[in-house]
């Protein structure tokens, strides 16, 4: 059976490595990366832009996830960034930022694919770093 995933996230070679694998193993992906093209050379991978961070367009890539491959099975979020610094160096803006996209960007795509997911059902996968379950000594 083929899985349909749809994957907001940053590009980058570790995880187009994984969209390659994904694709081999007869997945549909459709990976969000942040220039504008929606052309791929694998007709299995529609690329898309996307900021997680404005909700209408978590929709509107949604739509045009279930209009290319007619459904979606696997979310996978994994758009996401840390920040590096002392709390009193990190300024108001670099912290609303980061919360922006890895809590409330997580929230918009999940609230934009599930009444796409619940006619068939499916998987979410919400990815994170290790950074978020312990803190390194320093």
């Amino acid at each position: 059976m083929v899985r349909h995933w749809f994957v907001p996230r940053h590009w980058g070679t570790h995880r187009n490595s994984s969209i390659r694998s994904w694709t081999q193993r007869g997945r549909h992906s459709s990976p969000k990366k942040e220039s504008p093209s929606s052309h791929s050379q694998d007709e299995r991978v529609l690329c898309l832009s996307l900021d997680v961070t404005n909700e209408q367009q978590a929709h509107s890539a949604a739509q045009a996830a279930i209009e290319y491959f007619g459904q979606i099975d696997v979310l996978v979020n994994n758009a996401g960034y840390g920040l590096l610094g002392a709390i009193e160096e990190t300024s108001g803006s670099e912290a609303k930022a980061i919360f922006d996209t890895n809590v409330f960007g997580l929230l918009n795509v999940t609230r934009a694919v599930l009444p796409f997911m619940r006619k068939r059902a499916g998987h979410i996968v919400n990815v994170s770093s290790l950074g978020g379950y312990q803190a390194s000594p320093g």
